[in-house]
Protein backbone atom coordinates (compact mmCIF):
# COMPACT_ATOMS: atom_id res chain seq x y z
CA UNK A 1 0.00 0.00 0.00
CA UNK A 2 1.73 3.57 -1.09
CA UNK A 3 0.38 6.65 0.58
CA UNK A 4 1.28 9.85 -1.50
CA UNK A 5 0.68 13.03 -0.01
CA UNK A 6 0.65 14.86 -3.70
CA UNK A 7 -1.71 11.99 -4.74
CA UNK A 8 -3.92 12.59 -1.83
CA UNK A 9 -4.16 16.43 -2.43
CA UNK A 10 -4.49 16.03 -5.79
CA UNK A 11 -7.92 13.73 -5.51
CA UNK A 12 -9.38 16.28 -2.75
CA UNK A 13 -8.82 19.26 -5.06
CA UNK A 14 -10.64 17.29 -7.08
CA UNK A 15 -13.63 16.03 -5.35
CA UNK A 16 -13.44 17.37 -1.92
CA UNK A 17 -13.43 13.56 -0.70
CA UNK A 18 -11.33 10.89 -0.89
CA UNK A 19 -12.05 6.87 -0.28
CA UNK A 20 -11.06 5.34 2.83
CA UNK A 21 -11.35 1.70 1.36
CA UNK A 22 -8.61 2.26 -1.36
CA UNK A 23 -5.77 2.70 2.08
CA UNK A 24 -7.68 -0.26 3.85
CA UNK A 25 -8.75 1.63 6.54
CA UNK A 26 -11.81 3.10 8.06
CA UNK A 27 -12.39 6.10 9.67
CA UNK A 28 -14.97 8.38 11.84
CA UNK A 29 -15.78 11.80 11.86
CA UNK A 30 -14.77 12.02 15.57
CA UNK A 31 -11.55 10.22 14.78
CA UNK A 32 -10.46 13.14 11.69
CA UNK A 33 -11.93 15.87 14.09
CA UNK A 34 -10.05 15.14 16.76
CA UNK A 35 -6.45 14.46 14.65
CA UNK A 36 -6.75 17.85 13.45
CA UNK A 37 -7.62 19.49 16.59
CA UNK A 38 -4.52 18.33 17.99
CA UNK A 39 -2.40 18.54 15.01
CA UNK A 40 0.55 21.04 15.49
CA UNK A 41 1.03 21.30 11.48
CA UNK A 42 -1.88 21.86 8.73
CA UNK A 43 -3.75 23.93 11.16
CA UNK A 44 -0.96 26.37 12.64
CA UNK A 45 0.59 26.40 8.87
CA UNK A 46 -2.60 27.77 7.31
CA UNK A 47 -3.42 29.68 10.46
CA UNK A 48 -6.66 27.62 10.91
CA UNK A 49 -7.08 26.59 14.20
CA UNK A 50 -10.92 25.39 13.35
CA UNK A 51 -9.79 23.37 10.40
CA UNK A 52 -10.89 20.53 12.02
CA UNK A 53 -14.60 21.23 11.37
CA UNK A 54 -13.85 20.95 7.81
CA UNK A 55 -13.67 17.29 7.86
CA UNK A 56 -16.25 14.39 8.02
CA UNK A 57 -16.60 10.87 7.58
CA UNK A 58 -19.08 9.07 5.70
CA UNK A 59 -20.07 5.62 3.49
CA UNK A 60 -16.13 5.00 4.11
CA UNK A 61 -15.15 8.36 2.46
CA UNK A 62 -13.30 11.42 3.63
CA UNK A 63 -15.41 14.81 2.95
CA UNK A 64 -13.62 17.96 3.28
CA UNK A 65 -15.96 21.11 2.65
CA UNK A 66 -16.31 22.44 -0.88
CA UNK A 67 -15.19 25.95 1.04
CA UNK A 68 -11.90 24.79 2.24
CA UNK A 69 -8.85 25.40 0.36
CA UNK A 70 -7.12 22.15 -0.18
CA UNK A 71 -3.25 22.72 0.43
CA UNK A 72 0.08 20.43 0.26
CA UNK A 73 -0.14 20.97 4.35
CA UNK A 74 -3.67 19.37 4.79
CA UNK A 75 -2.39 16.60 2.44
CA UNK A 76 0.33 16.02 4.90
CA UNK A 77 -1.80 15.85 7.65
CA UNK A 78 -4.08 13.43 6.09
CA UNK A 79 -0.78 11.11 4.85
CA UNK A 80 0.42 10.95 8.50
CA UNK A 81 -3.59 10.32 9.64
CA UNK A 82 -3.67 7.68 7.01
CA UNK A 83 -0.15 6.27 7.80
CA UNK A 84 -1.24 6.14 11.75
CA UNK A 85 -4.23 4.36 11.05
CA UNK A 86 -2.34 1.36 9.00
CA UNK A 87 -0.05 1.31 11.44
CA UNK A 88 -2.50 0.71 14.24
CA UNK A 89 -4.36 -1.94 11.67
CA UNK A 90 -0.65 -3.92 11.38
CA UNK A 91 -1.37 -2.80 7.76
CA UNK A 92 2.05 -2.66 5.55
CA UNK A 93 2.75 0.41 3.64
CA UNK A 94 4.93 2.85 1.82
CA UNK A 95 5.66 6.11 1.14
CA UNK A 96 7.58 8.98 -0.09
CA UNK A 97 8.52 12.35 2.25
CA UNK A 98 11.12 14.72 2.52
CA UNK A 99 13.12 14.17 6.34
CA UNK A 100 12.47 18.10 6.93
CA UNK A 101 10.47 17.44 10.24
CA UNK A 102 11.01 15.62 13.42
CA UNK A 103 8.31 14.03 13.23
CA UNK A 104 9.53 11.53 10.65
CA UNK A 105 12.07 10.02 12.71
CA UNK A 106 9.43 9.92 15.47
CA UNK A 107 7.20 7.63 13.01
CA UNK A 108 10.18 5.52 12.11
CA UNK A 109 10.91 4.43 15.40
CA UNK A 110 6.98 4.42 16.94
CA UNK A 111 6.74 1.73 13.60
CA UNK A 112 10.15 -0.25 15.02
CA UNK A 113 8.50 -0.21 18.11
CA UNK A 114 5.46 -1.65 16.69
CA UNK A 115 7.13 -4.49 15.35
CA UNK A 116 7.61 -3.07 11.39
CA UNK A 117 10.83 -3.90 9.58
CA UNK A 118 11.98 -0.49 7.85
CA UNK A 119 13.44 -0.08 4.47
CA UNK A 120 15.24 3.18 4.17
CA UNK A 121 15.39 4.45 -0.13
CA UNK A 122 17.47 7.55 -0.31
CA UNK A 123 17.79 9.40 -3.07
CA UNK A 124 19.27 13.04 -2.93
CA UNK A 125 20.67 16.25 -5.12
CA UNK A 126 23.51 17.34 -2.17
CA UNK A 127 24.46 15.76 1.08
CA UNK A 128 27.46 16.94 2.93
CA UNK A 129 26.74 14.65 5.63
CA UNK A 130 24.81 11.88 6.46
CA UNK A 131 24.93 9.71 9.49
CA UNK A 132 22.91 6.67 10.09
CA UNK A 133 22.88 6.10 14.07
CA UNK A 134 21.03 2.22 14.89
CA UNK A 135 17.31 3.48 14.06
CA UNK A 136 18.04 7.10 14.79
CA UNK A 137 18.89 9.22 11.68
CA UNK A 138 20.99 12.38 11.78
CA UNK A 139 21.06 15.28 8.94
CA UNK A 140 23.33 17.87 9.07
CA UNK A 141 23.94 20.68 6.56
CA UNK A 142 22.32 19.40 3.46
CA UNK A 143 20.21 19.76 0.47
CA UNK A 144 16.60 18.20 -0.25
CA UNK A 145 16.61 14.26 0.98
CA UNK A 146 13.40 12.58 -0.27
CA UNK A 147 12.89 9.04 1.23
CA UNK A 148 10.82 6.53 -0.32
CA UNK A 149 10.28 4.34 3.05
CA UNK A 150 8.63 1.09 2.99
CA UNK A 151 6.88 -0.14 6.66
CA UNK A 152 5.78 -4.03 6.79
CA UNK A 153 4.71 -5.65 9.70
CA UNK A 154 5.47 -9.02 10.22
CA UNK A 155 2.43 -11.33 10.03
CA UNK A 156 4.14 -14.72 11.22
CA UNK A 157 3.16 -16.44 14.56
CA UNK A 158 5.73 -16.03 17.13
Amino acid sequence: MYINADDIEASLRKNHKIELLQYRIIASTKEIQNYFKKSQFSPIKSNKPDLWKSFQCSDNFLEINPSQPIDSYVAADLAEFFRSKMMENKISYSFETVMSYHRKIDLIELAKSKGYTIYLYISARKIRKLILIGSRTEWNKMGMVFLNLKFEIDTRPV
